[in-house]
C-alpha cells in the first residue's frame, strides 16, 4: 500500500515537473518570438531612418545645387547681360530646382511624420509586450509558489506517514509481547 502511495506521489511529482518544463519551454519560445518581432520592427525603423537620411542628403545636394546655380546666374548677369535667353532658361531651371526642393522638403516632412508614427506604434507594441511579459512572469511566480507549497505538503505527508508507521510498529511489538505473555501464562497454567 505504501509503495502504491509512493508511486502515486512520484507520478504526481513527475507530472508537475513535466508541466513546469513545458511551461518554461512555452515561456522561452514566447519571449523569443517577442524579441524576433521587436528586432524586425527595429530593422524596419532602421530602413525608414536610412530613407530619411538619404532624403536629407538629397535635400542638401539640391540646396547646394541651387546655390551654385544662383551663383552662376549672378555671374552671367554681371558678365554678359546680352544672354537673356540663357538667363531665362537658367531661371526656369532654378525654378524647377526650387520646386524639386519643395517636393523634397514635403517628402522629408512626410517621412518624418511617418517615422514619428512608427515610433509611437513601436513604443505601444513594446509596452504591450512588456505587459504580456509581466503577466507571464507573474503566472510563472504563481506556479513556482504552488509547486513549493505542494513540495511542503508532500514533505508533511511523508513525515506523517513515517510517524504513523513508527506508531504502528510500536503497537505491533506491544501486541506481540502481550500475545507471547498470554501464551506463556496459558502454558504455565496448563
Amino acid at each position: 500500500m505504501a509503495d502504491n502511495m509512493m508511486l502515486v506521489y512520484s507520478l504526481i511529482a513527475i507530472a508537475v515537473l513535466g508541466f513546469a518544463l513545458i511551461f518554461a519551454k512555452f515561456r522561452t519560445s514566447y519571449i523569443k518570438s517577442l524579441y524576433d518581432k521587436i528586432n524586425s520592427q527595429e530593422e524596419q525603423l532602421g530602413k525608414i531612418i536610412n530613407q530619411l537620411a538619404a532624403s536629407k542628403t538629397i535635400n542638401q545636394n539640391l540646396e547646394d545645387t541651387n546655390k551654385n546655380q544662383a551663383k552662376q546666374i549672378s555671374e552671367m548677369v554681371s558678365v554678359n547681360s546680352g544672354h537673356s535667353d540663357k538667363l531665362s532658361q537658367s531661371y526656369l531651371d532654378n525654378k524647377q530646382l526650387i520646386q524639386d526642393l519643395k517636393s523634397a522638403n514635403e517628402k522629408k516632412n512626410e517621412l518624418e511624420d511617418e517615422l514619428a508614427s512608427l515610433d509611437v506604434k513601436h513604443q505601444q507594441i513594446l509596452e504591450a509586450k512588456a505587459e504580456a511579459f509581466d503577466r507571464v512572469e507573474s503566472s510563472y511566480k504563481k506556479v513556482t509558489h504552488s509547486f513549493e507549497i505542494m513540495q511542503q505538503s508532500n514533505d508533511n505527508l511523508r513525515e506523517e506517514r513515517d510517524f504513523y508507521r513508527e506508531e504502528f510498529m510500536k503497537l505491533r511489538e506491544q501486541n506481540i509481547d502481550l500475545d507471547n505473555k498470554a501464551r506463556i501464562a496459558t502454558i504455565k497454567s496448563a
